[in-house]
């Protein structure tokens, strides 16, 4: 995983294609097109902050997609995280191999004790994907993000490190 930070232009430049795709930004809480500028600024101010971390991920030198883990909360040892593929990713069990790498540095680096997921209700695969991993629901907002002009549930999902830990023995 490349933090952010440490991103070529050429990855960065990359990195904003995915995330402007249709398939990737109709996900997303925010749906509308990023402009180049908005993205380093993005980047740029991530040197300053402590409560997120956002990783450019590859597996034997192909680009999976990106990961990140916000509202990160030492006091409290909890954060949140999020994810998306390349949307030429080929690498079979994508995902997966990005969520174990996020897990490792959430609960073995970080020694938090919550991860959560914020899913869009409409995002049965995200739901369904996270769920897979062994987070649990925890939550539903009811019409809390208007997407992108209607409102639609948020879904929390939570894991702990306990629940991680066991599902690593087994």
């Amino acid at each position: 995983m490349v933090n952010f930070i440490q991103t070529s232009e050429e990855q960065r430049r990359m990195i904003l294609e995915w995330r402007n795709s249709d398939t990737i930004r109709m996900k997303m809480f925010e749906t509308h097109i990023i402009s180049w500028e908005s993205h380093l600024s993005f980047i740029e101010g991530l040197k300053a902050r402590s409560d997120c971390h956002y990783f450019l991920c590859s597996f034997e030198n192909e680009y999976l997609g990106v990961a990140n883990v916000t509202a990160i909360s030492i006091a409290h040892s909890r954060a949140n995280w999020g994810i998306y593929l390349s949307p030429e990713c080929s690498v079979k069990l994508a995902g997966y191999k990005i969520a174990e790498a996020i897990f490792h540095f959430v609960f073995k680096t970080m020694g938090l004790q919550t991860l959560r997921s914020e899913v869009l209700a409409n995002n049965q695969i995200g739901l369904l994907y996270n769920q897979s991993l062994g987070f649990e629901q925890e939550a539903v907002l009811k019409d809390y993000i208007i997407h992108p002009s209607m409102p639609i549930d948020l879904v929390i999902l939570r894991m702990t490190r306990k629940a991680y830990e066991e599902r690593e023995r087994s």
